[in-house]
């Protein structure tokens, strides 16, 4: 056990530090503000407090982890530039960051309470991020640092002793739009002729004619594909599938069409599946609630997991209903315009609400990067992807963390924008299991 002493000590020093030490460190801790205690105390010792006379291994605290200071206050998030990569919230003592306070921020997604830089669909823009102002987004910073602090704590007390944990890979799967050309509905069929025509797009016309009459594969069938190469996986994958009823962002095929139930039972034979919420339910609390209920009524299955369809978060709001909804993990953490780890972390954590000032019991599972954002964000072609992937991966492992990849079924089907993409998602599997 580590005695951690501190002047104050509040939720989010409990949080943090659980999220730290016990879940990541393998190690048992205990808080206490009485300054007798701690100096008698003869284990390893962290004095999180500003004092330099104290004895055992001194964070200087920054300030962060006071609960009076909220979101809304401007904070001068200073770069150490002498580290590689780079920390922030330098303080007092021999790591000279306050690691503490840098975690809490990052977990907590502090700087996204107040954002304002949102895109066009609402979402805070990972180019106003922290971590990507100061080139960090693609490091899993918050490990990288804890590696640190093991190292220092390691030669203070040569006889402490941290859990271990090996690298794990798991792939995940967006259902947005089960099927391009089958299985819809006869206006929309007629309306997607109609778009083809005009728009004089005599390829996608013939296209469908052929699917529609069974002399070609619907493009976006691809799950013969995605279970070939998910074989070697030494992990289920996860599917998320969108059950919105039809709007502007929210176009997949109808829940109630036998198809849709057939694809949901197959997967869900060989796959943990889990709900990805419409674009609606963010302003509405009830088609959250129905969309888990259709997922929960056509699987057959209590729904617990759930991606937020377009990656839209906002804070508290969206978590917040997850809970009230009864999920208990959510795949939703990472940009859709950046790769790396947006909340700093490539392991799991729990939601802490700031605004409540308590750790929710939502566990948070980031990914690492996601098709679209490689290659239409990015644009990368299949090889650069490649190697950027790589890299991601072998930071990841450096840590012994956990790669979520998010993939599509569409980007295998090799039409639009995806020409010459259909063998990426194979090789990018291969490179994550390596």
């Amino acid at each position: 056990m580590i005695l951690i002493y501190s002047e104050e000590i509040g939720p989010r020093l409990s949080y943090i530090a659980y999220e730290l030490l016990e879940r990541r460190c393998g190690i048992e801790f205990k808080l206490s503000d009485k300054l007798d205690y701690y100096l008698n105390f003869s284990g390893p010792r962290i004095n999180y407090s500003l004092n330099q006379s104290l004895p055992g291994f001194q964070i200087g605290p920054v300030g962060l982890l006071s609960s009076k200071t909220k979101p809304n206050q401007k904070l001068d998030i200073l770069q150490n530039i002498h580290e590689n990569p780079p920390v922030l919230f330098p303080s007092k003592g021999p790591l000279a960051v306050d690691i503490l306070s840098e975690a809490f921020y990052h977990l907590s997604r502090w700087e996204e309470y107040e954002a304002v830089d949102l895109d066009k669909y609402g979402r805070f823009q990972a180019e106003y991020s922290t971590l990507h102002k100061f080139e960090l987004l693609d490091y899993p910073v918050i490990e990288l640092e804890l590696e640190h602090l093991k190292e220092a704590l390691r030669k203070l007390y040569p006889d402490i002793s941290f859990g271990t944990r090996n690298y794990r890979y798991i792939p995940s799967v967006d259902i947005d739009n089960a099927y391009a050309y089958l299985h819809k509905s006869q206006q929309r069929g007629i309306a997607s002729t109609a778009k083809d025509l005009l728009k004089l797009n005599f390829a996608n016309l013939k296209r469908r004619v052929r699917v529609l009459r069974g002399k070609q594969n619907d493009p976006y069938d691809t799950y013969k594909l995605l279970d070939e190469a998910h074989a070697s996986c030494r992990e289920r994958p996860y599917y998320f599938f969108l059950l919105a009823d039809e709007g502007k962002y929210d176009r997949n095929l109808s829940f109630d069409q036998p198809a849709m139930q057939s694809l949901l039972n197959d997967v869900a034979s060989k796959a943990y599946i889990g709900l990805h919420p419409g674009m609606g339910s963010n302003k509405d609390y009830s088609k959250l609630i129905s969309e888990k209920e259709r997922l929960e009524k056509l699987s057959g299955q209590e729904c617990l997991r759930s991606r937020q369809h377009y990656l839209y978060l906002r804070f508290p709001e969206t978590y917040r209903a997850l809970i009230k909804a009864g999920i208990k993990e959510d795949y939703s953490m990472g940009y859709a315009s950046q790769t790396g780890f947006r909340a700093g972390t490539c392991l799991p954590f729990y939601f802490y609400d700031i605004l409540e000032e308590r750790q929710t019991e939502l566990l948070v599972y980031p990914f690492a990067f996601m098709d679209a954002t490689l290659h239409l964000y990015l644009g990368l072609e299949k090889d650069e992807a490649l190697i950027k992937v790589k890299e991601l991966v072998g930071r990841i492992k450096s840590v012994n963390g956990i790669c979520i990849s998010l993939w599509h079924n569409e980007t295998l089907g090799g039409i639009w924008h995806w020409e010459a993409w259909e063998s990426a998602y194979s090789d990018i599997v291969q490179i994550c299991n390596e």
